[in-house]
């Protein structure tokens, strides 16, 4: 009865040990990101206390932060999609990124330059590719070298 009982002992703990083991697994997987980024003015300056609503465009979901001493806010733990970004402080026009990609386990930077105004003027920031010479370069004359080596 002894080696019954043990047997089946030993068989609740492994059973055990199996399902903490494979549950442990899924806690290092996390189907979150974030937002990042800072606030300045157009000299440069930091700007402290403006408002960031962080919209998920999916649901239509908003959080609220407000930029620190430096000028930075964060957002975590945001579900993976599309999120538009509103940045507004008073004495500066309203900055808006209408569409920023939160991917999973990957933060977003999105940093904003206010520009001086009114608070009911909207300014639309958008990330552009840089443009591209698609022409070709024009065929440049070469001077003899003893052109320059006789230069003053």
């Amino acid at each position: 009865m002894s080696t019954r009982l043990r047997s089946s002992a030993v068989l609740c703990v492994s059973v055990l040990s199996l399902l903490l083991v494979t549950s442990r697994q899924g806690f290092g997987q996390v189907d979150r990101g974030g937002i990042v980024g800072q606030v300045t003015d157009p000299a440069g300056a930091i700007v402290a206390g403006a408002q960031v609503k962080i919209t998920n465009l999916a649901a239509n979901q908003s959080s609220e932060v407000t930029t620190d001493a430096n000028g930075h806010y964060a957002a975590d733990l945001l579900r993976i999609g599309g999120y538009s970004i509103t940045v507004e402080k008073a004495g500066f026009k309203k900055a808006v990124q209408p569409r920023v990609e939160v991917g999973v386990n990957q933060t977003a930077r999105v940093d904003f330059t206010l520009q001086v105004g009114s608070a009911t003027e909207t300014m639309e920031v958008t990330a552009a590719a840089p443009i591209l010479q698609t022409k070709p370069l024009r065929s440049v004359r070469s001077k003899p070298s003893g052109v320059f080596l006789n230069c003053p």
